[in-house]
């Protein structure tokens, strides 16, 4: 049987990957929720943890992105 802790870090991978092979990706905490068949508050615990890690950061009209991706496609005129 698997810890919790190792299904948080295997799941953190996951999206991680997702993110790193999609540029560009950009989801709503709905979508993700759908991406990755979480309910809210885990999704929500999730994308917060890669936030805080400063993998994703959370957009003003609610989107995750990916930090390289938000920088360079907030440079573009």
């Amino acid at each position: 049987m698997r810890r919790p802790q190792a299904d948080f870090e295997a799941l953190l991978q996951r999206i991680r990957a997702e993110y790193a092979k999609t540029p560009g990706l950009s989801l709503t905490l709905a979508q993700a929720q759908r991406l990755w068949d979480l309910d809210r508050n885990a999704c929500l615990v999730v994308l917060t943890a890669l936030v805080d890690d400063q993998f994703l950061r959370r957009e003003p009209d609610g989107r995750y992105v990916r930090v390289e991706s938000s920088a360079a496609s907030g440079s573009v005129a």
